[in-house]
């Protein structure tokens, strides 16, 4: 009979964190998609992009998402149910009628084990699924969209991959611009801003090419390259690392690759999320030894791993910390799972960081923050089982304490 009731109070602990992680789930995915209702809204109205592309693109984006809300939702819903059954008392019935807290914690351990394997399918191929075919789409929507319609007046503007123009005036009917700027970062290494007092533009759908031709202006670049054109002077000016040279031109032909990804000057950490879990392995064990490249890939290959075990650990957590919130209730509950977030994210950047500078070694770049959280996470529910409260904030203020009086200490000395 005992074990029938438990089994009851179980599934209602169940039933009600699945439908707050839903719910959750659903308003925070909303809300990231509601920032791109505008972007979505020109590319159809104004670079008339059909629907279809553009919903695709969103498709491809939802693993993205779905990464970062699985957890927070995970968290959120955990931390407001748990606070709602502690302020009704119905977490000290339970317990008062034989029921522990770990006994109680089974369903929140079912659901956490459950998003980790789908964070694990969503890392190790949604993500790299996600990146690639974004891409991909994104060049099909430059490809074809309306570039006439892209330039506007007094307004800077990416037309393309590393190539932003600003335009003073310009007429629609005869493709002529005045009072030109463009500037040009697709090669990292040889970047350049060209000024122009007109410029006449095509496009060249067929080889997906924006031409154009440049006149009376100037190029400013720190790489000596001549233009294609007819130069009447060059000024070179020396810098403290190199020279920075100005050349002016009667007449300058641009020619811009509209949907040409620059693969070898584009960061290698936004590269590494398009690759694979089998390729990320091939690429780690032909990289040199030792080499910043080896590393980069050896913390992007343990993040894959560790980052699925935070919707786990973010489950238990939310639970016991809402425990500890009986006078607030959901408020509470939801206040302390955006400080946990905030406290994740910036353990997650802090140890990404030292990893990326060589300050520790990539396994523990990567498993930092959950090695922390999950002590954390251990702790609050040995705390909260035998004594029933919790008090986060004077746990994640003591070793801020410490360094304090150890600094104050170290002052009266000097």
């Amino acid at each position: 009979m005992w074990d029938f009731i438990l089994k009851k109070l179980q599934t209602y602990i169940l039933r009600d964190i699945l439908s707050w992680s839903l719910l959750s789930l659903l308003l925070l995915t909303f809300i990231l998609l509601l920032g791109k209702i505008f972007e979505i809204t020109q590319l159809i109205i104004i670079n008339k992009i059909p629907f279809v592309i553009v919903l695709n693109f969103l498709i491809t984006s939802l693993p993205i998402l779905l990464l970062t809300n699985i957890p927070m939702s995970i968290l959120i819903s955990t931390g407001l149910v748990f606070s709602k059954l502690s302020h009704d008392n119905e977490l000290l019935a339970m317990s008062t009628s034989g029921m522990s807290f770990y006994k109680q914690l089974t369903p929140v351990i079912i659901l956490g084990i459950v998003t980790t394997f789908i964070m694990f399918f969503l890392t190790i191929y949604g993500l790299p699924w996600g990146f690639s075919n974004s891409r991909s789409i994104s060049k099909k929507i430059i490809s074809i969209s309306q570039i006439d319609s892209n330039i506007q007046e007094q307004i800077f503007k990416e037309i393309a991959d590393g190539i932003v123009i600003f335009v003073g005036k310009k007429s629609q009917e005869s493709k002529i611009l005045r009072g030109i700027i463009i500037s040009e970062s697709r090669d990292k290494k040889n970047k350049k801003i060209i000024f122009a007092k007109k410029a006449i533009f095509k496009r060249d759908k067929k080889r997906n090419l924006i031409v154009f031709q440049l006149y009376d202006g100037s190029i400013h670049a720190e790489v000596n390259q001549p233009p294609q054109g007819k130069v009447f002077s060059n000024k070179i000016i020396p810098t403290q690392k190199r020279s920075y040279r100005i050349t002016q031109f009667k007449k300058y032909h641009l020619k811009i690759d509209l949907v040409q990804r620059n693969q070898n000057f584009s960061p290698l950490r936004l590269r590494l999320r398009e690759l694979p879990i089998k390729k990320l392995n091939h690429e780690i064990r032909n990289a040199e030894r030792k080499s910043k490249k080896e590393l980069l890939y050896l913390i992007e290959f343990y993040r894959r791993i560790a980052f699925p075990f935070i919707s786990l650990i973010f489950a238990i957590l939310g639970a016991s910390l809402g425990v500890t919130n009986q006078r607030t209730g959901k408020q509470g509950g939801f206040l302390l799972s955006l400080i946990i977030l905030f406290l994740y994210y910036v353990l997650d950047t802090f140890f990404k960081g030292l990893g990326e500078n060589q300050f520790l070694y990539a396994i523990f770049s990567a498993w930092g923050a959950n090695i922390i959280l999950a002590s954390l996470t251990i702790y609050s529910v040995y705390k909260v089982n035998r004594e029933g409260d919790f008090k986060i904030i004077k746990v994640v203020s003591r070793p801020f304490k410490s360094l304090y009086n150890f600094t104050n200490l170290i002052k009266r000395k000097s």
